[in-house]
């Protein structure tokens, strides 16, 4: 049996013999590493950005003239991007029930309804309608259509609307109502002659113009319930 030496000191080659070998991280795991650091940084920089996006999108889908309905119970409308100052027209749904669509041209208010001049029955479901003014020098006409059927056709003198208006459309962003009262598309009201030449005042109350909307007519609020104001 052999005498034991002294001990071994730490920097001796013996001492360093006897340590574990360092684990080295070979070329392959490398480049794993690197692919699986770049596919974790990839997926989180496209989430930021989806988010970003789906916050853009919200905030951009109610200017974006679309009808949406997420309450089939209500009426749902919104006016159509205007393609030219008088270009009038709007997507709507109705819940099932029965509705008219109402136009007035005579003592048209500020707000409330006018004396129906004419009305048609109009179906539940979803339509597109177009409001057209064809204004001269001796007459005025209204026209409202659904795609290429004329659904109202009123004609006026030329008095009717010979002074300027106060114009007033609605629904430029989507919108869900009641079915109990009455949608108004559009308002319109013509100013009045002072008696001065070539001088015209917006009158206080009523006044010739154009009035349309649509109303439930088995419900319990007809036209004649809302006055002009």
């Amino acid at each position: 049996m052999m005498p034991e030496g002294p001990p071994l000191e730490a920097d001796s080659p013996a001492a360093v013999n006897r340590r574990p070998p360092r684990r080295q991280l070979g070329i392959q795991q490398l480049i794993l590493l690197v692919a699986a650091i770049a596919v974790w940084m990839t997926a989180y920089v496209n989430h930021q950005r989806n988010q970003s996006l789906d916050s853009r999108i919200r905030v951009m889908v109610p200017l974006a003239h679309e009808l949406i309905v997420d309450d089939p119970s209500k009426i749902a409308v919104v006016k159509l991007e205007q393609s030219l100052s008088d270009d009038n027209r709007w997507d709507l749904y109705l819940p099932s029930g029965a509705y008219r669509l109402c136009l007035a041209t005579r003592d048209v208010g500020k707000d409330g309804l006018a004396p129906v001049t004419k009305s048609v029955p109009i179906r539940s479901g979803n339509h597109r309608l177009a409001l057209t003014q064809e204004l001269t020098k001796t007459s005025g006409r209204v026209i409202v259509t659904e795609g290429k059927t004329v659904l109202l056709d009123m004609l006026e003198i030329a008095e009717w609307h010979d002074y300027g208006s106060d114009e007033k459309g609605h629904f430029s962003l989507n919108e869900q109502l009641p079915t109990d009262k009455p949608v108004i598309l559009y308002r319109r009201r013509f100013y009045q002659p002072t008696g001065r030449p070539y001088e015209s005042v917006m009158p206080k109350g009523p006044t010739e113009g154009i009035l349309l909307w649509i109303e439930r007519v088995d419900g319990s609020k007809l036209s004649g319930e809302f006055k002009a104001k």
